[in-house]
Protein backbone atom coordinates (compact mmCIF):
# COMPACT_ATOMS: atom_id res chain seq x y z
CA UNK A 1 0.00 0.00 0.00
CA UNK A 2 1.20 3.32 -1.14
CA UNK A 3 1.15 6.13 2.12
CA UNK A 4 0.27 9.35 0.60
CA UNK A 5 1.75 11.22 3.42
CA UNK A 6 5.59 9.97 4.03
CA UNK A 7 7.98 10.67 6.66
CA UNK A 8 9.48 14.13 6.46
CA UNK A 9 13.10 15.39 7.56
CA UNK A 10 13.63 14.75 11.14
CA UNK A 11 10.41 12.93 11.83
CA UNK A 12 10.91 8.93 12.38
CA UNK A 13 8.83 6.99 9.85
CA UNK A 14 6.96 3.70 11.98
CA UNK A 15 3.59 2.07 11.53
CA UNK A 16 2.03 4.94 13.85
CA UNK A 17 3.29 7.68 11.79
CA UNK A 18 1.23 5.47 8.68
CA UNK A 19 -1.40 5.15 10.46
CA UNK A 20 -1.69 9.05 11.00
CA UNK A 21 -1.36 9.58 7.06
CA UNK A 22 -3.97 7.54 6.19
CA UNK A 23 -6.20 9.29 8.98
CA UNK A 24 -4.93 12.54 7.17
CA UNK A 25 -6.71 10.79 3.79
CA UNK A 26 -9.67 9.74 5.69
CA UNK A 27 -10.36 13.22 6.56
CA UNK A 28 -9.51 14.63 2.85
CA UNK A 29 -12.06 12.35 1.43
CA UNK A 30 -14.99 13.11 3.91
CA UNK A 31 -14.46 17.19 2.98
CA UNK A 32 -14.51 16.24 -0.50
CA UNK A 33 -17.05 13.94 0.54
CA UNK A 34 -19.40 16.34 2.35
CA UNK A 35 -19.53 18.61 -0.66
CA UNK A 36 -23.08 19.39 -2.07
CA UNK A 37 -22.17 19.58 -5.42
CA UNK A 38 -19.88 16.42 -5.59
CA UNK A 39 -17.18 18.06 -7.43
CA UNK A 40 -14.73 15.04 -6.50
CA UNK A 41 -13.92 11.58 -7.20
CA UNK A 42 -12.03 9.81 -4.59
CA UNK A 43 -9.66 6.83 -5.76
CA UNK A 44 -7.32 4.40 -4.80
CA UNK A 45 -4.24 3.95 -5.93
CA UNK A 46 -4.80 1.11 -8.55
CA UNK A 47 -6.69 3.96 -10.21
CA UNK A 48 -4.09 6.16 -10.93
CA UNK A 49 -4.60 6.40 -14.83
CA UNK A 50 -8.14 7.50 -14.35
CA UNK A 51 -6.81 10.81 -11.71
CA UNK A 52 -7.26 14.11 -12.92
CA UNK A 53 -5.12 15.25 -9.76
CA UNK A 54 -3.18 13.68 -6.89
CA UNK A 55 -2.40 14.96 -3.50
CA UNK A 56 1.42 14.01 -1.79
CA UNK A 57 3.24 15.16 1.04
CA UNK A 58 5.45 14.47 4.06
CA UNK A 59 4.78 14.31 7.37
CA UNK A 60 6.76 17.14 9.03
CA UNK A 61 6.23 17.20 12.55
CA UNK A 62 4.83 14.93 14.94
CA UNK A 63 5.93 16.14 18.42
CA UNK A 64 4.13 14.61 21.68
CA UNK A 65 4.33 15.36 25.68
CA UNK A 66 7.95 14.02 27.16
CA UNK A 67 8.12 10.49 28.17
CA UNK A 68 8.52 11.93 31.98
CA UNK A 69 4.78 13.75 31.30
CA UNK A 70 3.46 10.24 30.39
CA UNK A 71 4.74 8.54 32.45
CA UNK A 72 3.00 11.13 35.44
CA UNK A 73 0.08 10.97 33.22
CA UNK A 74 0.17 14.66 32.67
CA UNK A 75 -1.42 15.91 29.58
CA UNK A 76 0.79 17.71 27.65
CA UNK A 77 0.63 18.94 23.94
CA UNK A 78 0.75 17.55 20.64
CA UNK A 79 1.64 18.59 17.46
CA UNK A 80 1.41 17.83 13.81
CA UNK A 81 2.67 19.21 10.78
CA UNK A 82 2.23 18.81 7.16
CA UNK A 83 3.70 19.97 3.88
CA UNK A 84 2.10 18.86 0.25
CA UNK A 85 0.85 19.26 -3.00
CA UNK A 86 -2.13 19.02 -5.38
CA UNK A 87 -0.26 17.50 -8.96
CA UNK A 88 -1.72 17.42 -12.34
CA UNK A 89 -2.04 13.90 -13.23
CA UNK A 90 -1.44 14.36 -16.92
CA UNK A 91 1.57 16.93 -16.80
CA UNK A 92 2.82 15.92 -13.41
CA UNK A 93 3.25 19.57 -12.23
CA UNK A 94 2.39 21.02 -8.91
CA UNK A 95 -1.02 22.87 -9.20
CA UNK A 96 -1.15 24.10 -5.33
CA UNK A 97 0.99 23.61 -2.42
CA UNK A 98 -0.18 23.45 1.20
CA UNK A 99 1.06 23.49 4.68
CA UNK A 100 -0.41 23.29 8.17
CA UNK A 101 0.21 22.73 11.60
CA UNK A 102 -2.39 21.68 14.06
CA UNK A 103 -2.15 21.49 18.04
CA UNK A 104 -3.58 20.05 20.73
CA UNK A 105 -3.72 18.70 24.10
CA UNK A 106 -7.07 17.06 24.10
CA UNK A 107 -6.92 14.81 20.69
CA UNK A 108 -4.72 12.16 19.74
CA UNK A 109 -2.24 12.27 16.83
CA UNK A 110 -5.13 10.48 14.75
CA UNK A 111 -7.47 13.25 16.05
CA UNK A 112 -5.01 15.74 15.01
CA UNK A 113 -4.53 14.12 11.47
CA UNK A 114 -8.30 13.83 11.11
CA UNK A 115 -8.30 17.35 11.58
CA UNK A 116 -5.45 18.30 9.64
CA UNK A 117 -7.19 16.02 6.58
CA UNK A 118 -10.30 17.81 6.40
CA UNK A 119 -8.19 21.37 6.29
CA UNK A 120 -6.65 19.92 3.37
CA UNK A 121 -9.74 18.96 1.95
CA UNK A 122 -11.64 22.19 2.68
CA UNK A 123 -8.53 23.82 0.90
CA UNK A 124 -8.99 21.89 -2.42
CA UNK A 125 -12.61 22.39 -2.77
CA UNK A 126 -11.86 26.50 -2.27
CA UNK A 127 -9.73 26.34 -5.18
CA UNK A 128 -12.06 24.33 -7.04
CA UNK A 129 -14.93 27.33 -6.99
Amino acid sequence: MAIPFKAGVGVEANQELDRIALTIVKGIADALEDDRESRFNILTAEDPQIADFIIQGHITKSDGPSRVRRWMLLKGQKTLGITGKVIDAQSGEAVAVFSDTAKTKEEDFKGLGYHVGKNIGLFVLSGAE
